[in-house]
């Protein structure tokens, strides 16, 4: 089955993926000084309407907006999509728009590459960022834009038959942010994490350079969490954390575990 973004748009995995790419992006912007050139190999449509039933009253319906918060990443996604008194009716970001908006933010020049194998999403894409490159088939390692990327994100629809092109995709990006769902194990009302994710969580913890932070959210369902696997500058691993942490803090969610593990080596280079 064909991936549903306007079922999933501000899901719990949009809570935290997207407050961590707003800290990606910021630091990454702030060590790039020309064109930011980012890449992204699943992109999806630049934002989808939040409709009645849809998995967002699982995820930002959760989240406690009226709070002070602390993280800047945090604030500024909550200010700048999460602002009406009611959510049912607004259109939530893609990762694309988030990235552009960063940019604009802070005026710095930006250079999309963005892959899609969704007809109706390159189109979606295309409007809206019609001076950028989208391409309507799969993203390949070996593609330029990915590999001078100052920021790659990663972040596919589903793993069963991704997984080594995911692998070989997180070697490349002087940052790098994936998204990676986390699944349960398969005994009914389980809350173990599936023996797949785990090896996935093993794999992912062992690359050069690759910081790692998994959350929890539930204790029950299919999809109990994600694993978000990033390589930045110091700061930027502190921002990201910072950021998914209180985003978990502040959502009603019946679990919330977060567990980091270090990159062996920070590889980050200053900027062009």
């Amino acid at each position: 089955m064909a991936y549903d973004h306007r079922t999933k748009a501000g899901n719990q995995g949009d809570v935290v993926k997207h407050v961590a790419l707003l800290a990606a992006i910021r630091h990454a912007l702030n060590l790039t000084r020309s064109t930011l050139r980012y890449a992204d190999a699943y992109a999806g449509p630049a934002g989808s309407l939040l409709l009645p039933g849809g998995e967002w009253s699982s995820g930002i319906g959760k989240l406690n907006r009226s709070a002070q918060v602390e993280s800047v990443d945090v604030g500024r996604w909550i200010r700048w999509y999460l602002a009406r008194p009611q959510l049912v009716g607004s259109r939530y970001p893609g990762s694309s728009l988030i990235v552009s908006d960063a940019a604009a933010e802070v005026r710095k020049p930006l250079a999309m590459s963005l892959w899609d194998i969704s007809a109706e999403v390159v189109a979606d894409l295309q409007q809206v960022f019609p001076n950028h490159t989208v391409m309507h088939s799969s993203v390949d390692a070996s593609a330029e834009a990915i590999r001078v990327a100052d920021l790659l994100f990663i972040d596919p629809p589903a793993l069963a038959d991704q997984w080594e092109l995911v692998l070989s995709l997180m070697d490349h990006g002087r940052h790098m942010l994936a998204w990676l769902p986390v699944n349960a194990a398969v005994t009914p009302g389980s809350v173990k994490v599936s023996s797949v994710a785990e090896d996935q969580f093993r794999q992912v913890s062992a690359l050069p350079s690759v910081s790692c932070t998994r959350v929890l959210w539930a204790h029950g369902g299919r999809t109990i969490g994600c694993l978000l696997a990033y390589r930045s500058t110091t700061e930027g691993v502190a921002s990201i954390r910072a950021a998914v942490e209180e985003v978990v803090s502040l959502c009603s969610w019946t679990r919330k575990e977060i567990e980091h593990i270090d990159a062996d080596v920070e590889t980050v280079q200053p900027g062009r």
